[in-house]
């Protein structure tokens, strides 16, 4: 049963919005803790960890109704797969809020019927949208976002909308979202101009050792079902390097091809010269992409990212199925404070378009910078 409840607005004295945003100090345990954020009187919560140094900087959405309700943004349709930092990581662990006003009136998309005989029309929403620092209240932006275009089953189950006038609005989905705010979310936060204290800048990443095994739930699917090697590095840096490099002889289909490469490099004596010795390494990387064609850069991932798309054919050495077979691949690679990341996805051409191993190549390496330590 689907059905528009019709509530006529109640008229009264509205609350007057405080001269600033108020301390909450509660434990924040869902979500809805954090609601208050979007309110007429604002609030802040100090025990929210602050938005600074590298990314990402986990972000949760509030949209204003008409009846003029806080509600929490709704994610069911979006990817469930998405990195964490959107809106899928413990309250207390969000860095930012998104604030939507009330939605606006787009263009027209469909008319829903609900089976108590209401017909209310739906249109494309169309948001003002602040965003704020969750342990301060400070303003960090404003954007404006567009609600979905309504193309899976745009009309909800049961909604409240007012009985003069009544309208619906889609609400923005994930793909808006990571557009128009992840220049907040999925890029480091830079010292304010002048500081001394080292506040706002990204720590160095010294110990990556378990990133191998962390990573593991994070490596594309069909790449999880072949063979991972492990190897670390001594010295100044610290190493994870793993993929696939082996085959069955007997099966006619070349297997998916990955490797992944995490390095921390090291300095002597300076934080500087660890930044230094990534960058340069980076650099070198860069050239050698460039054999390919000219590397095209990856906004808003880490702090410098570049990927090309290639042609590489793959190579059965012996068994009944022996020779050599079209593959396509993406190599793509990443600075991130004082780390390098490259990448290499690809397979048989067929089943490996640039198409599938461009955005899965660089989704792994969002989720790697996630999940490095500091």
């Amino acid at each position: 049963m689907a059905l528009a409840l019709l509530v006529a607005p109640v008229a009264g004295c509205a609350s007057r919005p405080s001269s600033g945003p108020k301390a909450d100090d509660r434990d924040l345990t869902t979500n809805r803790d954090l609601s208050g954020a979007c309110g007429a009187n604002r609030t802040y919560f100090p025990k929210a960890p602050a938005y600074a140094g590298s990314a990402p900087h986990p972000i949760v959405a509030f949209v204003t109704s008409d009846l003029g309700s806080i509600d929490e943004v709704s994610t069911t349709e979006w990817d469930s797969d998405r990195p964490l930092q959107w809106s899928r990581v413990e309250p207390a662990r969000y860095q930012l809020i998104a604030c939507l006003g009330k939605g606006e009136a787009g263009e027209y998309l469909t008319t829903c019927t609900f089976d108590d005989g209401e017909t209310v029309p739906l249109h494309r929403g169309r948001y003002e949208v602040t965003v704020y620092e969750a342990a301060t209240g400070k303003k960090v932006g404003s954007e404006q976002l567009r609600g979905s275009a309504g193309d899976h089953n745009p009309c909800p189950f049961l909604t409240y909308v007012r009985r003069d006038n009544p309208k619906l609005y889609t609400e923005p989905g994930y793909d808006e979202f990571r557009t128009v705010l992840g220049k907040y979310v999925d890029r480091a936060v830079a010292a304010a101009p002048g500081s001394t204290t080292g506040a706002g800048k990204p720590g160095l990443v010294s110990d990556i050792s378990g990133l191998c095994d962390a990573l593991a739930a994070d490596i594309p699917e069909t790449a999880e079902q072949l063979p991972l090697n492990r190897t670390g590095s001594g010295g100044n840096s610290q190493q994870c390097t793993w993929g696939s490099d082996s085959y069955d002889r007997n099966n006619p289909a070349p297997p998916p091809r990955l490797r992944v490469s995490v390095t921390a490099h090291g300095g002597v004596g300076s934080t500087g010269s660890a930044v230094e010795a990534a960058q340069r390494e980076y650099e070198s990387d860069r050239q050698f992409l460039a054999k390919d064609g000219a590397p095209q850069p990856v906004p808003g991932l880490g702090d410098q990212a570049a990927l090309a798309n290639r042609d590489a054919d793959l190579v059965v050495a012996g068994g009944p199925h022996a020779g050599r077979y079209p593959g396509r691949e993406t190599k793509i690679i990443v600075l991130a404070r004082n780390v390098t990341i490259e990448i290499t996805w690809g397979g048989p051409a067929a089943q490996f378009p640039t198409e599938r191993t461009e955005p899965e190549a660089t989704e792994l390496a969002r989720r790697i910078i996630a999940r490095l330590p500091g």
